[in-house]
């Protein structure tokens, strides 16, 4: 994390903490002398009740299995949040977010992630600790790569990262995400697929329309349940398809639209 926001995330963590004290103790929080704090804690405070309510419960021994704390604004990802064991769903869509920190690895039982619409430039490489993780979407952010530790979430059945500004995926992607059925990577600046591709063996779409593709490798005809392939709007880029899209007999869909007419002859 860049230096400026391990500050902001240590201020606002403080913040957060003193509010939730105050929460247990039932007082209210008193301006601080010489400064403004007093009024920007309120501000914290009704910005973030729900995380505060969260964390009480938490607190208190309840198992908290799923949380919903979309469209709030959130610049903060709480460390605290990687100490809920029991949480199996976490919806973070339309904040602020800038990073995700390493605690989230914490949630071990955790089985989807939305992370849709804020503010990342990149993930954690702990995110590959999530082992029962199934449906991850980090789609409409500002991530120019995934992670190579996202292989080791195995039990991983839909990824979306689409409208992003990816140009790659890792490279060993395809031999530990033997599970995925949904790979959804449309609206980014991808130019090639891996090789490793063709051992996703439960796939059955492939959205990568709007990229910069220049073509596919050899082994997308190993995709024996693939039903949708979206190849649309690769612009010139995309001029020619391997003999081995003829080995996809599952297939049910295939979109080259807005394609050059030596792709499609």
């Amino acid at each position: 994390m860049h230096e400026a926001y391990e500050r902001m995330l240590s201020e606002a963590e403080r913040r957060l903490e003193r509010i939730y004290e105050a929460a247990v103790a039932g007082d209210e929080l008193i301006e601080e002398e010489g400064g403004n704090e007093g009024a920007v804690l309120e501000e914290e405070e009704e910005m973030d009740e729900k995380v505060v309510e969260i964390l009480k419960e938490a607190e208190s021994g309840k198992a908290i299995e799923r949380v919903d704390l979309s469209q709030r604004k959130l610049r903060i990802f709480p460390e605290a949040f990687g100490k809920l064991k029991s949480l199996v769903v976490l919806n973070l869509s339309n904040n602020q977010l800038e990073a995700i920190p390493d605690s989230v690895s914490g949630l071990e039982n955790l089985e989807e992630l939305n992370l849709s619409a804020n503010l990342l430039e990149s993930l954690p490489d702990s995110i590959g600790l999530l082992f029962k993780l199934k449906i991850l979407d980090v789609s409409g952010n500002k991530l120019t790569a995934l992670p190579d530790s996202i292989s080791h979430c195995r039990l991983l059945v839909e990824l979306n990262a689409s409208f992003n500004k990816l140009t790659y995926l890792p490279t060993n992607i395809g031999f530990e995400l033997v599970n995925l059925e949904r790979l959804i990577i449309y609206l980014n600046k991808i130019r090639s697929l891996p090789t490793s591709i063709g051992e996703m063996k439960s796939l059955r779409l492939l959205d990568v329309h709007f990229n910069e593709l220049h073509g596919l490798p050899h082994s997308i005809g190993k995709l024996a349940n693939l039903e949708t392939l979206n190849l649309s709007s690769n612009f010139s880029d995309l001029t020619e398809l391997p003999d081995t899209i003829a080995d996809l007999t599952s297939l049910k869909e295939l979109d080259l639209s807005k394609q050059p007419d030596s792709c499609i002859a």
